[in-house]
C-alpha cells in the first residue's frame, strides 16, 4: 500500500508543513492482518518508485519474519 498523495498530518498553517510519503506492507496471521510495516519519507527526497525498488523486497521479508515469530509465539489453537 502507499499513503494518499498530498495528504499530511501537519496542519496547512503550521510552522513546519512538511509533506510525508510511505509505503506499508501487511503481516499476515492465520486469519486476519496483525500489523503492518511500513517506510515513511520526505517527499522529493526520493521517488516512490525509488523507494519501492530498493526497499520493498526487504519489507516483505521482515512481514514474514514477523509473522513467523508470531506463529511460533502464538500457534493456532492455543
Amino acid at each position: 500500500a502507499s499513503k494518499q498523495s498530498g495528504y499530511s498530518v501537519t496542519p496547512p498553517d503550521a510552522e513546519f508543513n512538511v509533506r510525508l510519503s510511505s509505503i506499508a506492507v501487511p503481516v499476515l496471521g492465520p486469519d486476519s492482518v496483525i500489523a503492518c510495516v511500513n517506510i515513511v519519507w520526505i517527499d522529493g527526497a526520493c521517488s516512490e518508485n525509488q523507494i519501492v525498488n530498493d526497499y520493498l523486497s526487504m519489507l516483505i521479508d521482515t512481514a514474514q519474519e514477523i509473522a513467523d515469530a508470531y506463529a511460533i509465539r502464538f500457534p493456532l489453537g492455543s
